[in-house]
C-alpha cells in the first residue's frame, strides 16, 4: 500500500523478520488506542521473528522504541488490518 504501509486481514498472524544494519533499534505496534501490543529489538546482524495476530480490524502503527540518532523521528508507518 505504499511506502511504510503493511495491509493484513484481521484474525491473519503475520511474521515480522526485524533487523538492523547500524544500531539497535525496537520495533514497536499500536492499536488505535494507542497501547503497544507486541514489540521486539532490531539488532545489527541478528534476526528477531516477532509473530502476532491481528484479531480487529483496524489502523494500527508501528514506531521505532529506541532512540538511535537524527532519523528516529521518521521511523514510523502503518499497519491497515482490514
Amino acid at each position: 500500500k505504499g511506502k511504510n504501509k503493511i495491509a493484513v486481514t484481521h484474525g491473519e498472524t503475520v511474521r515480522f523478520f526485524v533487523t538492523s544494519q547500524d544500531v539497535t533499534h525496537n520495533f514497536g505496534i499500536y492499536n488505535e488506542a494507542g497501547d503497544i501490543v507486541a514489540q521486539t529489538q532490531a539488532m545489527p546482524h541478528y534476526t528477531n521473528e516477532l509473530v502476532y495476530q491481528f484479531d480487529k480490524p483496524g489502523e494500527y502503527k508501528f514506531i521505532c522504541l529506541e532512540y538511535c540518532g537524527q532519523p528516529h523521528a521518521n521511523m514510523t508507518g502503518k499497519i491497515i488490518v482490514e
